[in-house]
C-alpha cells in the first residue's frame, strides 16, 4: 500500500503529505507520523479550504505508516477517519478495505469493498472495478461463499480480458491473477479439470511474460508451477506433481542465488510443498530432508525478522510433526508440535485474528498424538481447548470454522467411544452430523464426505451397542453417499466405500444374513485388492482382514 504513495510522491497530495512520504523514504517513519499527527489532521478537517479528499489521503497515509510499524489499532482508527472525512472517495474505501482484509476482518472488508465497487462503477473505471471484484472474490472464497466468489472472479476476468485485448502490456498480468484465483476456487471445490485449465493458462501467460523479462516474471512462473504441483498431487498424479514442483524449486534456487533476501522464503515454501508430496509418496527420508532444509531457512529468516517468518517456522514444524507422527516417531512428533504450539500461542497473543486458528490446528494434532498413545487425560485437555477455540472462531465466521468444529467434535466423539461413554459419544457425533449436513446443503462436493464419515462413526456406535436396525440405516446412507462420491473421484473415495461395505458385512454376519455378508465382503475385497496392487503397504492389511471375515462364513 505504501508503494502507491512512493512512486510519484511529489505529483500528488498537499505539503504535509509530500513531506511525510519524503521522511518515510529516508527511513524516518516516526517523524513522518509526527507530521501526520491526529491533532494536525483533525485541525485540517476544520479548514474550509482543505478538500475532504486531501484530508482523507493524509489519514490513509498515516494508517499505512502505522500498519508498517505493526500498530494495527492505530492504523484501523486512521483508515476509519479517512472514510469518515471522504465517504465518496474510492481510494479511501479501497485502502480501508484492503487493510481489514489483511487483518482477516472479513465482514468489515467486504462492506468496504462493496462501497468502493459502487464508487468505481459510477466513475466508469473498469480497471478499478476489476481490482475490487477480484478482491471481493478473495474475501468470499476465504469465507467459503463459493457462488459469490465465482461470480466476482468471473466478472473481474471478463473485464480484465477486455482491457488486456486492447493493452496486453498493462493488463495481461491482471488476467493471470484472476485466473489463478479461479483455479484455487475450482481446486477447493474438487473441480480439478477446470482448475487445471485455469492454472495452465496462467502458466502460459507467465512464461510468455518471463521470456521478455525473466527478472520480473520468473517468480510468477515458479508460483504457478507450485499450484499445478499441488493440483497434480490431489489427483494422485505424483510423477507430474514432482516434475513441476522440482522445476519450481530450481527456479527459486536460481533466483535466490542472485538475491537471497528476496527469494529464499520462496525456496523454503517450495521445499515445504515438496516435502508434503514426498511424504504422500512414502519417501519419508526425502520428505524429512526437504522439511529440515525449509525449517533451517525459516529459522534463519525469523532470526532477522520474527514477525514475518515465525509463522512459517511453526508451519514447517507442524509438517515435520505430521511426518514423525505418521512414522510412529512419537517423541519427535511431540517435540515438533510443542515448539510449533509455543510459537503460535505467542503470535496469537498479539494477533488472535491471524493466529488463533493455527493454535487450534496444532492442538488438534497434539490431541491425535495423545489419543494414539492412549494418553487420555492429555487428549481430553487438548481436544477440549481446540473445540473451545474453534467454537469461538465459528461464532464470528461460521462458514470458515464450522467445518473444523465438526471435525473436532468427531475426534471427541471417538474419544468417548473408546472409553465406552456411549451416550456422550452419540450426542457428540449427532452434533457433528448436523453441522456436516448443514454445510453439505450449500457445498455438497466439499462436505458430503464429512457427512458420510460421521454416519459411519454413528453406525459403529450403534453396532457396538447391538442396535442393528439403526446401525444398518446409517451405514446404508453412508454407503450411498460414498458410492456417489467415488463415481466422480475413485482414488479418494473408493477405499471409503470398501470400509463401509466391510462394516455392513460384519452387521449382516452377526444377524446370520450370510449371503448378504458374503456379497458385500467380496465387493470390499475387490476394491482393497485393486488398491493393494499399487500401494501394498497401505492396503494389504485391509485385504487380509476382509479375507479373514470371508473365511469365517460357512
Amino acid at each position: 500500500m505504501l508503494a502507491r504513495h512512493t512512486i510519484h510522491p511529489l505529483k500528488s497530495g498537499n505539503e504535509d503529505y509530500r513531506k511525510a512520504v519524503s521522511l518515510f523514504l529516508s527511513g524516518r517513519t516516526n517523524e513522518a507520523l509526527a507530521v501526520l499527527s491526529k491533532e494536525r489532521l483533525w485541525q485540517q478537517s476544520t479548514e474550509i479550504e482543505k478538500p475532504r479528499e486531501e484530508v482523507a489521503r493524509n489519514w490513509t497515509l498515516r494508517g499505512e505508516l502505522l500498519a508498517a510499524k505493526l500498530d494495527f489499532d492505530g492504523a484501523a482508527h486512521a483508515y476509519g477517519e479517512a472514510v469518515r472525512f471522504a465517504p465518496d472517495s474510492y481510494d479511501s474505501w479501497f485502502a480501508y478495505s484492503f487493510f481489514h482484509e489483511e487483518r482477516l476482518h472479513f465482514k468489515i472488508a467486504r462492506e468496504g469493498y462493496e462501497k468502493a465497487l459502487t464508487l468505481a462503477r459510477v466513475r466508469g473505471k473498469d480497471e478499478d472495478v476489476g481490482i475490487i471484484l477480484n478482491n471481493l472474490g478473495n474475501l468470499h472464497y476465504a469465507e467459503r461463499r463459493m457462488v459469490e466468489a465465482r461470480e466476482a472472479y468471473e466478472e473481474a476476468l471478463k473485464i480484465r480480458r477486455d482491457l488486456a485485448s486492447k493493452n496486453p502490456k498493462d493488463y495481461l498480468l491482471d488476467v493471470a491473477k484472476t485466473l489463478n484465483n479461479l483455479g484455487v476456487l475450482h481446486r477447493g471445490e474438487k473441480n480439478t479439470a477446470e482448475a487445471r485449465r485455469a492454472y495452465e493458462e496462467v502458466l502460459k501467460i507467465h512464461r510468455q511474460l518471463a521470456v521478455k523479462n525473466a527478472d520480473v516474471y520468473l517468480l510468477d512462473v515458479a508460483k504457478t508451477l507450485n499450484n499445478l504441483s499441488v493440483l497434480h498431487r490431489d489427483e494422485k498424479n505424483t510423477a507430474e506433481a514432482r516434475r513441476v514442483c522440482e522445476e519450481a524449486l530450481k527456479i527459486h534456487r536460481q533466483l535466490a542465488a542472485q538475491n537471497p533476501d528476496i527469494y529464499l522464503p520462496e525456496v523454503a515454501k517450495t521445499l515445504n510443498n515438496l516435502g508434503v508430496l514426498q511424504r504422500a509418496e512414502k519417501h519419508t527420508t526425502e520428505a524429512q530432508q526437504s522439511y529440515d532444509e525449509a525449517l533451517k531457512i525459516h529459522r534463519q529468516l525469523a532470526a532477522r525478522n520474527p514477525v514475518v517468518y515465525l509463522p512459517a517456522v511453526a508451519k514447517t514444524l507442524n509438517n515435520l510433526g505430521n511426518l514423525h507422527y505418521a512414522e510412529k516417531r512419537m517423541v519427535e512428533a511431540r517435540r515438533a508440535y510443542e515448539e510449533a504450539l509455543k510459537i503460535q500461542r505467542r503470535l496469537a497473543n498479539k494477533n488472535q485474528d491471524a493466529y488463533l486458528a493455527n493454535v487450534a490446528r496444532t492442538l488438534n494434532n497434539l490431541g491425535n498424538l495423545h489419543y494414539a498413545e492412549k494418553r487420555r487425560a492429555e487428549a481430553w485437555q487438548t481436544y477440549e481447548e481446540t473445540l473451545k477455540i474453534r467454537r469461538q472462531l465459528a461464532t464470528r465466521n461460521p462458514v470458515v470454522y464450522l467445518p473444523v468444529v465438526a471435525k473436532t467434535l468427531n475426534n471427541i466423539g471417538n474419544l468417548h467411544y473408546s472409553e465406552k461413554h456411549m451416550a456422550e459419544a452419540q450426542q457428540i457425533y449427532e452434533e457433528s452430523l448436523r453441522i456436516h449436513r448443514q454445510l453439505a446443503t450449500r457445498n455438497p462436493d466439499v462436505y458430503l464426505s464429512g457427512v458420510a464419515r460421521t454416519l459411519n462413526n454413528l453406525g459403529n456406535l450403534h453396532y457396538s451397542e447391538k442396535h442393528m436396525f439403526e446401525a444398518q440405516q446409517v451405514y446404508e446412507e453412508a454407503l450411498k453417499i460414498r458410492r456417489e462420491l467415488a463415481a466422480n473421484n475413485t482414488e479418494d473415495y473408493l477405499p471409503d466405500v470398501a470400509r463401509t461395505l466391510n462394516s455392513l458385512g460384519n452387521l449382516y454376519r452377526d444377524e446370520n444374513r450370510l449371503d448378504e455378508a458374503r456379497e458385500v465382503y467380496e465387493e470390499s475385497l475387490r476394491i482393497y485388492r485393486a488398491f493393494a496392487e499399487r500401494s501394498p503397504a497401505a492396503y494389504e492389511h485391509y485385504v487380509a482382514k476382509v479375507q479373514d471375515h470371508l473365511a469365517g462364513i460357512p
